[in-house]
């Protein structure tokens, strides 16, 4: 199980059968194993409580570090539950890192606002990050580089070099896999067996997402998900 994951996140593709509690994995002795989770449609109570039950696991499990696979516009939080993940990520005794992706991804509002307060984050090629709207987030929990930029970003995105040019990256990332290899403790090593050395990954990574009841009433009521929003009940009944 743990070598298709690490061939999985090579190829920057989520597991199409990840389990909803992450699979046991082997990593090599030494090497930490990576935790990684889905941030998708709407930034709902769902996801919020993922999140933060995702953090503490990854602290209890000694995790070298948890990525946020992001691709989220929008919450539906209150701007203090926005400001608690905020800590939470600043607050984890292991790195939280953010990785805006596959292509056509984005990440905004108050969603961009958490990305920002992470470790280390990237862009994929042809996704966006920005247009944060006002900061629920303490100034304090944001790094220099995005405050010098919020009134930039506070209405308009930035693609994978536009966030390299304005500091919050130092790096382009066109899949997971090239994003966690870069990754202060991730283990890799060089394989010269073919025409040419490649670098492939030592370290294991765990998938998790959320259970599937959670997963189902958050893809219901998050737009572009697949299925249809929850519709207005006032509307409905003409009030």
């Amino acid at each position: 199980m743990a070598l298709l994951t690490i061939l999985a996140i090579v190829l920057g593709a989520l597991p199409a059968g990840a389990a909803d509690e992450p699979a046991p994995v082997t990593p090599a002795v030494g090497v930490p194993v990576f935790d990684v989770i889905q941030i998708s449609g709407l930034l709902d109570e769902i996801v919020a409580n993922f999140m933060k039950k995702s953090i503490s696991k990854a602290e209890s499990d000694g995790s070298g570090g948890l990525i946020l696979q992001v691709n989220s516009t929008n919450a539906v939080v209150s701007d203090r539950r926005v400001a608690e993940l905020a800590r939470a990520i600043a607050g984890s005794t292991v790195p939280v890192y953010a990785w805006v992706g596959p292509s056509g991804a984005k990440a905004e509002d108050p969603v961009a606002q958490l990305v920002a307060v992470t470790d280390e984050m990237a862009v994929a090629v042809g996704a966006r990050f920005g247009r944060t709207g006002d900061l629920p987030v303490p100034d304090a929990l944001l790094p220099e580089a995005f405050l010098a930029s919020f009134e930039a970003l506070r209405t308009d995105t930035v693609d994978e070099r536009g966030i390299i040019e304005i500091g919050m990256a130092d790096r382009d990332a066109p899949t997971l896999g090239f994003f966690a290899l870069d990754l202060p403790g991730f283990g890799s090593r060089v394989d010269n067996s073919g025409d040419e050395p490649v670098r492939v990954p030592t370290s294991a990574v765990r998938f998790s997402k959320l259970p599937l009841l959670d997963g189902w009433m958050h893809t219901f009521a998050s737009p572009g998900d697949g299925l249809p929003a929850v519709p207005d009940r006032r509307r409905a009944v003409g009030l």
